[in-house]
């Protein structure tokens, strides 16, 4: 189901800042006025800042009907820049996880649906490019943690279901991140299941986390966390957070 979403602004009608019934919030002194308008009617719509005479706008781009439909996905999980593409993560209940291209105003569903993964799958969770190809996790259910490979024409599957990790363990690819020429996916999402993988572009290594229950974290790293939150490369070095 969906919800009517309120417009909001923030104008310059007064010296005030003001609220009226329509749900319109107002701050500013002068004309012309700047105005940031929530228009879509449903969680998968995506907005786009964009300037129209005296006015700042936010109009709908995605969802609606605007490449998917409306009132069928749950959200819009994540976003995406690759290869001058927007990518859109659309998520939610099994079936619903699919991947969208947005190139030249022109959507395109390229993932999900049996295109790549099948149609059991819930979220695409994490995203990350990595020697010139885009790579996803995705998740929810335990033994849906996957990462697939798309090299901008088709889908490869190159992690979990025994391929890495075990098959039916793991519930999220949580995150993916590269570093120092590696691709890095977290797992997780049960006590213990915090786990680090590195992908070299053909082989899996585990790299953090307990290798098995009750075992001390390969590599001096953390033990009995349930999932990895985040990881970024900085200054040369990983950084995680479980």
């Amino acid at each position: 189901s969906t919800t009517q979403v309120p417009i909001l602004s923030i104008n310059t009608d007064t010296t005030n800042t003001v609220a009226s019934s329509t749900g319109r919030i107002g701050i500013g002194t002068a004309e012309p006025h700047s105005m940031l308008d929530i228009m879509g009617t449903g969680k998968t719509d995506l907005l786009t800042l964009g300037t129209e005479t005296a006015s700042s706008t936010l109009t709908v781009m995605g969802g609606d009907g605007t490449g998917w439909a409306g009132g069928v996905h749950n959200l819009v999980y994540k976003l995406y820049s690759y290869n001058d593409k927007l990518y859109a993560a659309l998520s939610g209940e099994a079936g619903e996880a699919e991947l969208w291209e947005f190139a030249s105003s022109t959507w395109r569903q390229i993932g999900g649906d049996g295109t790549g993964w099948g149609t059991t799958y819930e979220y695409v969770i994490s995203m990350a490019s990595y020697k010139e190809d885009l790579y996803v996790g995705l998740g929810v259910t335990a033994g849906d943690a996957e990462v697939w490979r798309y090299d901008g024409s088709a889908w490869r599957f190159v992690g979990g279901d025994g391929t890495g990790w075990a098959n039916s363990q793991y519930e999220y690819v949580r995150t993916m991140t590269t570093h120092n020429g590696k691709l890095y996916a977290g797992l997780g999402d049960t006590a213990g299941d915090a786990v680090l993988w590195e992908y070299d572009g053909s082989v899996w290594t585990l790299v953090g986390g307990e290798p098995s229950a009750n075992a001390h974290g390969i590599n001096s790293s953390w033990e009995g966390a349930g999932s990895i939150i985040d990881s970024i490369s900085f200054n040369g070095k990983l950084y995680v957070v479980v």
